[in-house]
């Protein structure tokens, strides 16, 4: 009699709690993929934030070695001013004619040899040279050089010399509105962020 009460309690304890129904498996799987989906979606903003910020990181750290590179060239050499206003030989020729130069000259302090920058096909590039016996020419002992990587894209580059005659020429010695340390601007945009920032000579002209 006891041994048959038993069973019966236990056949009524496996009854009174039976599964899920089909009806709260759906509604447990929807809140789990609900709850997936916006950790993955966190985990892909967080993704893209990261690779956004490496982005900026590796874009101002080109741009500051490319301003650093033209200060220490500036501030260390002479601006050449046959880049900006050729008189006999044309050594710059992209600056014919236009008002904010497209190629940079700066002469090294003895003026033996001199550094060009320009932009081409979004890159940054630079060449050095050096006088020839004569003085009156500049030979290049290699090709433009790129200062900047593939990942930077170079929308714009513009120097302004100021002034823009020399005022160390015997010409234009006399000048008093000439008579002041040559500085130039640089305006450079590069993947869409514009900067700009003013550099002066330390050393007198060649």
């Amino acid at each position: 009699m006891t041994k048959s009460k038993s069973l019966h309690s236990t056949f009524y304890i496996l009854h009174s709690n039976p599964g899920f129904t089909l009806m709260e498996m759906l509604i447990s799987i929807s809140v789990f993929m609900l709850f997936i989906g916006l950790v993955a979606s966190s985990y892909i903003s967080l993704v893209k934030a990261n690779n956004t910020a490496n982005d900026m990181q590796k874009l101002y750290r080109e741009t500051r070695n490319v301003f650093d590179t033209l200060a220490d060239e500036i501030r260390n050499g002479a601006i050449d001013y046959s880049c900006v206003n050729p008189d006999t030989d044309v050594y710059c020729i992209e600056n014919q004619n236009v008002g904010d130069k497209k190629v940079l000259g700066v002469l090294n302090k003895d003026g033996g040899k001199r550094s060009l920058f320009k932009e081409k096909n979004g890159k940054i590039l630079f060449q050095e040279q050096t006088r020839d016996p004569s003085g009156l020419s500049w030979v290049y002992t290699a090709d433009w050089q790129p200062l900047t990587t593939e990942k930077s894209k170079i929308e714009e580059l513009k120097f302004s010399i100021s002034p823009l005659k020399n005022p160390y020429s015997a010409v234009n010695a006399n000048d008093d509105s000439l008579q002041f340390q040559p500085s130039v601007t640089i305006l450079l945009k590069i993947n869409g962020y514009v900067f700009r920032t003013t550099y002066s000579s330390r050393t007198y002209g060649k």
